[in-house]
């Protein structure tokens, strides 16, 4: 067969055009950083990358939760840290108070600074991390507390995803360090109350079986209510109510509303009456009958009070005054043993055996014993001031209302009687409500640390993952530039090779034009 010039120059230029175009993609390759420039260049490699890809942008996400949840974490345990110098320190003043060698001047100091420690608490309460507040729940854009110590967060948990199907809380509620009954502002703030005080009145429960809760969102300022029932039906059924948000100076009258024994207040409460009460109509709004106290703050959420009855139904208020001299720091129980025609009380008793024996009653006049007497006839008085010896002395501020209340010589057991609790006893019960709060703090501190080393290793695990994730991709989908390199250099050898070859072997002669 004869090969024509023709057959010649179509196989020089197909050659050609092959070495060529594989010199294009080694130096596409090269150019780009990627074996894979476009979806014809491997469809099972790009569908391979894809995957390859999205977990490694997975991971990477998890690795930035955990960090996340890591700075969460350490800061929560550096506010806890805090906290418990707060709490070591509230707890050495509160054994120097409760001991009998330091003065009401030398608590009033240690009381000043527990105030100091009390705002440390606040600021502690208000730990940010970056623009979040960590112990705001999931309200992580509202300050919590304020100087008071009202909350304005929620107890909700913040959760946290860092890693495939693996969620965990990051923050410590308020309730669980700060807030509640236990919480730190409650048991510093009753310290520094039980140091400033000679004593702690307590005054008597509520003489009726009447109970009370409240519903609704408290939408007003922080306060203290007062709740008491004016008027009552048939078996002590409560049929009306006022209250009073300035320690009842002034009244407004609470709403009845279609349900018995619920009453509408303001600022989205309203307060619900279980079983009988005791009231007076005697006075508009009355001054005596049951009475119920409770703190609102605002929050965005459902509030929730601590009610507690505080108002005795004889109306009568007591001060106690002076240093006690006597031996230990004996509970006091006080009740009236006399009246007089006026319903004066005249002479009173004492127990410092919660109320098993009772001393002989003590005259207003001398401060003397004497034993009960017909009551004569004497002025109209509005306190009466008896020495209860050892360096102690009783005011009884009067109530000519319900005055069998105030005394019962048929039945003393259900008269008014008052109990004083010293200082240094309140503060005994402080030093075990300070444990308890050390114990849960220390508590929180060793989960926080669990916590800790969880996402810590759950960190590790993912870089090591996501290091795999990346030397795999990088196989798919990078470029051997070595390799790469090596076979375009060949390619351009070969090409440049083929091109003074093919220039020769398509050189022209006369023969060539011979048929």
């Amino acid at each position: 067969m004869r090969v024509i010039q023709q057959m010649v120059t179509n196989d020089v230029v197909a050659n050609l055009s092959t070495t060529f175009a594989s010199m294009s993609t080694y130096s596409k390759e090269l150019s780009s950083g990627h074996q894979i420039n476009q979806p014809s260049d491997n469809p099972g490699g790009v569908a391979y990358a894809i995957d390859l890809q999205a977990s490694y942008d997975q991971n990477t996400q998890y690795q930035s939760t955990s960090n996340t949840a890591l700075g969460l974490l350490q800061t929560s345990q550096s506010a806890m840290q805090q906290v418990v110098a707060i709490v070591q320190r509230t707890r050495e003043l509160a054994v120097q108070g409760a001991s009998d060698s330091y003065t009401p001047a030398d608590r009033q100091a240690m009381a000043a600074e527990i105030q100091q420690l009390t705002h440390q608490l606040q600021q502690i309460g208000n730990t940010t991390f970056g623009s979040s507040y960590i112990f705001a729940g999931t309200m992580t854009q509202t300050t919590p507390f304020n100087a008071l110590g009202g909350f304005a967060g929620n107890n909700n948990a913040k959760n946290l995803q860092i890693s495939t199907g693996f969620t965990m809380p990051v923050n410590i509620t308020a309730s669980q360090v700060f807030t509640g009954p236990t919480g730190a502002f409650s048991v510093l703030n009753q310290l520094t109350t039980h140091l400033t005080a000679t004593g702690n009145p307590i005054p008597p429960p509520n003489q009726g079986t009447a109970t009370m809760g409240t519903t609704g969102v408290y939408s007003g300022p922080t306060q203290g209510y007062i709740v008491q029932v004016t008027s009552t039906g048939t078996n002590g059924v409560i049929t009306g109510a006022s209250y009073s948000v300035d320690g009842g100076t002034t009244w407004a009258a609470a709403t009845a509303t279609a349900t018995p024994q619920s009453f509408t207040l303001n600022n989205g409460l309203t307060v619900n009456f279980t079983n009988g009460a005791v009231t007076s109509n005697a006075q508009t709004p009355p001054t005596v009958g049951d009475r119920f106290n409770f703190n609102a703050v605002n929050s965005a959420n459902a509030s929730t009070f601590a009610i507690q009855p505080t108002t005795n139904v004889g109306n009568e208020t007591l001060a106690m005054q002076g240093t006690y001299t006597g031996q230990g720091t004996p509970n006091f129980q006080i009740r009236a043993s006399q009246l007089d025609a006026n319903n004066n009380v005249v002479a009173i008793q004492l127990s410092t055996d919660n109320g098993v024996t009772w001393q002989p009653s003590i005259s207003t006049t001398t401060g003397g014993f004497l034993p009960p007497t017909t009551p004569n006839a004497g002025p109209a008085q509005t306190a009466t001031t008896f020495d209860l010896h050892n360096g102690l002395t009783l005011t009884w501020n009067q109530s000519t209302i319900n005055a069998a209340q105030v005394y019962s010589a048929a039945a003393p057991a259900n008269q008014d009687t008052f109990t004083f609790t010293p200082a240094s006893t309140t503060i005994g019960s402080d030093i075990g409500a300070l444990d308890t709060l050390f114990n849960t703090v220390s508590g929180l501190q060793a989960q926080l640390g669990a916590k800790e080393k969880t996402v810590q290793d759950n960190t590790a695990m993912l870089q090591s993952q996501g290091g795999q994730l990346q030397r795999v991709l990088s196989t798919t989908v990078d470029v051997d530039y070595t390799t790469t390199t090596t076979q375009m250099a060949s390619y351009q050898t070969l090409y440049q090779a083929a091109l003074a070859v093919d220039a020769k072997s398509l050189q022209q002669t006369l023969v060539d034009f011979l048929h």
